[in-house]
């Protein structure tokens, strides 16, 4: 009797686990699928070509593109940028690439050659990557922190001041703006890419950029450290602390509790697979006073003007964020909130609500 029970228990396991995969290899959200900033189109090959080994393809990443800080830091004026610009969708990314370059994403790419951007170019560079080699990756938005601990910090961004701004070279500016980013520890606005590691069994998150934290003296490599990131959702649960800075967080015309805001939502739309561009230029400049978009002012929003109802809703979305929602768990969160929705959301073919509702309309 006990080996009849125990045949069949292996038997019901079997099916269970088998209907999982099933439903695992059937998923409609999946993010091993693009998005509209991540589908190369006809310029898919290149990214199919890369090896197949996540360090050589973040290696080959890696010298594609330059973030506008290291330019700075390898004291190059400036004047002399004159690198080619790329919007920020990967198929400009891509197309802007073959052109200058022999057609594919060489490891011996030029300097002059690279495209000129920051993280969000590169996030969407590697997650678009990943998932042309079927491994499931998604944007994510929030923060670098926890740079400063060293003298490195100060004349890294004494370097980015004194290369990478339209400040006069004996301007007193240098040391008293990196000063004031060391005092109020400043988090930087950054995406990244994570990713599904199998072997490990979770999300692991990926920065093709490790040279921009190793010049403020941290010790990192392509896997970015927990310690040295944080989600926009773990950024809005310290607002209401006491000895939360404002100031940490700010960015262009943004003062930090409304930034923190912007990246939470640019993170929540993220993970329904509807890619939002980001609202900087390559140099990192505010450029959304320069776009009539509704959905633009939406996003930048000011702290102070949000409703009683808003501010719940957020606090709600940072919630389920610290319980590692699932996509149904962030489609629920997304249909019952009433300050949150997006109409490109609703009309975005690669996002999970438009293919959600689309099913739904199947099944009726």
């Amino acid at each position: 009797m006990n080996k009849l029970k125990y045949t069949f228990s292996v038997f019901i396991l079997v099916i269970i686990v088998g209907c999982n995969n099933n439903l695992s290899q059937n998923n409609v959200f999946d993010y091993s699928k693009y998005s509209r900033l991540t589908d190369p189109g006809e310029l898919e090959p290149m990214l199919k070509n890369l090896p197949d080994d996540i360090g050589e393809m973040c290696n080959i990443a890696n010298v594609q593109s330059v973030h506008h800080t290291m330019l700075s830091q390898w004291k190059i004026p400036r004047a002399e940028w004159d690198l080619a610009r790329a919007d920020h969708d990967i198929k400009d990314i891509l197309d802007t690439l073959r052109v200058k370059g022999d057609g594919t994403l060489s490891i011996h790419r030029s300097l002059k050659n690279r495209i000129f951007g920051a993280c969000t170019k590169e996030s969407i560079f590697s997650t678009s990557m990943l998932r042309a080699k079927g491994i499931p990756a998604r944007i994510r938005v929030g923060y670098l922190t926890n740079l400063y601990s060293g003298e490195k910090a100060v004349e890294f961004w004494r370097n980015v001041n004194k290369y990478g701004r339209d400040i006069p070279a004996d301007s007193a500016s240098f040391d008293q703006y990196t000063l004031y980013m060391k005092d109020v520890n400043k988090s930087i606005e950054h995406w990244v890419t994570e990713y599904w590691d199998k072997d490990q069994g979770r999300w692991r998150i990926l920065d093709i950029r490790p040279d921009y934290l190793q010049a403020y003296g941290l010790d990192v490599d392509y896997h970015l450290p927990d310690e040295y990131f944080e989600y926009g959702y773990e950024a809005w649960q310290k607002i209401k602390n006491p000895e939360f800075k404002n100031d940490a967080y700010s960015e262009g015309e943004l003062d930090g509790r409304s930034h923190i805001r912007y990246q939470m939502l640019m993170d929540f739309y993220s993970l329904l697979n509807h890619d939002v561009p980001g609202v900087f230029d390559d140099a990192g400049r505010d450029i959304s006073n320069n776009k009539n978009n509704d959905e633009i002012k939406f996003l930048r929003k000011k702290y102070e003007d949000l409703s009683e109802t808003e501010l719940k809703e957020l606090d709600d979305l940072a919630s389920l964020f610290g319980q590692d929602p699932g996509v149904e768990e962030l489609l629920t969160f997304y249909y019952a909130s009433s300050t949150l929705k997006l109409e490109s959301m609703m009309n975005d073919p690669y996002s999970f609500v438009f293919i959600d509702q689309k099913a739904g309309e199947t099944d009726k």
